[in-house]
């Protein structure tokens, strides 16, 4: 025979999946079927992703995670992947990105501008980078660590950032 606090938490419980059922139920209501393109093959990290290695799937994405996926091809062609992408699965947009302007260990021109003086140097940068991006370069000649901002043209710029 079940006790009073037994019966108790049974409709608690039973109320609570109700509740979260309910509550659940409206935003999966907002998955709809979408063509997304998939690698036909398996792209490794590094590798552009070219035209003809996209198809088109349907999946059932809600609105909610349909912004971390691409979901349109002219999202990603012409861009590398960063993680090895697989055949048939959606990609996601953390797993892309541009062609690095900077390459991790490659001498890099790097300079210093300020009131109109410039200082041209050579660093090794750290990590891969694109433009923009903020990374760490190594001076070949003392060993010392700077940041150092990615610019459009390849080179580096150190300092006034």
């Amino acid at each position: 025979m079940k006790t009073s606090a037994a019966r108790h938490n049974c409709c608690f419980l039973s109320l609570a999946a109700w509740l979260a059922a309910s509550l659940l139920a409206p935003a999966m209501a907002f998955a709809e079927m979408r063509a997304i393109p998939v690698p036909a093959a398996v792209v490794y990290a590094g590798d552009q992703i070219v035209q003809g290695i996209l198809v088109d799937r349907q999946f059932s994405v809600p609105d909610a995670a349909a912004k971390n996926y691409v979901l349109l091809r002219r999202q990603v062609e012409g861009l590398y992947a960063k993680r090895t992408l697989l055949p048939g699965k959606p990609i996601p947009l953390a797993y892309v990105k541009l062609k690095d302007s900077v390459v991790q260990g490659v001498l890099t021109k790097a300079t210093f501008e300020m009131n109109g003086l410039v200082i041209s140097t050579f660093l090794i940068p750290l990590q891969s980078g694109v433009e923009g991006e903020l990374i760490d370069a190594r001076n070949p000649e003392y060993g010392r660590t700077v940041k150092a901002l990615v610019k459009a043209d390849g080179s580096l710029q150190v300092g006034g950032l």
